[in-house]
């Protein structure tokens, strides 16, 4: 067993810790929770948090998402402790103070300060009931030959049998056995292993000059000195270098965007901010052979410049109780890699898969071959 990871900033807990894999199921309460973004800033600034059309979102390199209607909340004004700052958030709806509810896999939600945080129990974790524990939930081992031995307690789960996770002084990221050695919340970022303040590069208004991270806005021309306001002396002079849309840096315009895009402060045009694509995907069951025991899907998400934007996603189907999984990412464009690893009484086999047109996905079942082995399907 082990303890759910909320982040409290002060008075206020939208704050969620991990990276993990929110999803969101047909057949179990609909949850969808939490969103790996790629590490550029989002396309509009903003300084904490903010809540739109019942969505908030936490606004860093990391991101992440909690739909309020998960808890009958909705988007309400709220005020961040350490700054004093108003912020947009998801009120805690039908969940009293001090009170939480399990969602879907590891993720559950916890209502404190009037605002309801998203937690997060770890990947190879389960959100169960805890009468008497703080917010009435915790977690437990799943137990599932999922390709994660969550922690050293989880002697029971299958994956622990053949990897003994080791962190060695680390605090977050891989424990060596796909689980997470820890989580970071929504200030830092995990980095070799320790939890490290995010910065996020600006160079609003600026033509060069340093972007607050230790990179340049840019250079003026001739090596004319930069004035201390990001600007160059003398002319104007338009840059729209490594930019396909927004401001040259004079008033003018490096391009725009279509196919309902946006332009990032970066200058390139990208999904809208709270865009995103609910994949979907389900077991062809009754096709299946009799061995079939288990199927685990790994899943990566390309963003439109080719970053990934969801890393990581595992989920298991488990004949016949788990048969479908709906997943969020952010984003407007389907660019899914999967990878397929099927379990049949002590045969596996293993597919990699690209989805680019669809996010709806029927998932075939294994062929059998002549010498009992299996073949992974293409799709």
């Amino acid at each position: 067993m082990t303890d759910f990871k909320i982040a409290l900033a002060s008075t206020i807990a939208f704050v969620v810790v991990a990276c993990g894999d929110p999803k969101t199921t047909t057949d179990a309460a609909k949850a969808d929770a939490r969103v790996d973004a790629a590490k550029e800033p989002p396309p509009y600034r903003c300084d904490l948090a903010d809540c739109k059309d019942g969505v908030a979102r936490t606004c860093n390199s990391n991101p992440q998402i909690l739909e309020c209607n998960v808890v009958a909340g909705a988007c309400g004004p709220f005020v961040d402790g350490p700054s004093g700052k108003a912020i947009n958030w998801c009120s805690c709806g039908d969940l009293a103070e001090g009170d939480g509810k399990c969602l879907d896999g590891r993720f559950g939600v916890a209502c404190a300060d009037g605002l309801a945080g998203l937690t997060d129990c770890g990947l190879g974790y389960v959100c169960a009931a805890r009468p008497n524990g703080p917010f009435g939930i915790g977690c437990d081992c799943n137990n599932l030959p999922d390709g994660i031995c969550p922690g050293i307690s989880c002697s029971a789960d299958p994956d622990c049998a053949t990897c003994t996770p080791n962190c060695g002084g680390r605090t977050c990221g891989d424990n060596g056995c796909n689980g997470e050695c820890g989580t970071c919340d929504t200030t830092s970022e995990c980095v070799s292993g320790q939890c490290e303040p995010i910065c996020v590069p600006n160079c609003i208004g600026k033509v060069c000059g340093s972007d607050g991270c230790g990179g340049s806005c840019g250079s003026c021309a001739g090596g004319a000195a930069c004035n201390a306001d990001g600007t160059c002396p003398g002319a104007c002079v338009p840059t729209c270098s490594g930019k396909t849309c927004g401001d040259d840096g004079c008033g003018g315009s490096c391009g725009s965007c279509s196919d309902g895009l946006s332009c990032s402060v970066a200058g390139a045009c990208d999904c809208p901010y709270y865009s995103a694509l609910d994949y979907k995907l389900s077991l062809a069951t009754a096709t299946f052979p009799p061995q079939f025991s288990f199927l685990s899907v790994n899943l990566v998400h390309t963003g439109l410049d080719g970053s990934t934007k969801r890393d990581g996603a595992r989920m298991g189907f488990v004949a016949p109780s788990v048969q479908t999984f709906t997943f969020r990412v952010p984003g407007c464009r389907p660019n899914l890699n999967m990878k397929l690893h099927y379990a049949l009484s002590g045969k596996s086999c293993v597919a990699d898969v690209v989805i680019t047109d669809r996010t709806s996905v029927v998932l075939p079942p294994p062929i059998i071959n002549a010498d009992g082995s299996c073949t992974a399907p293409a799709l």
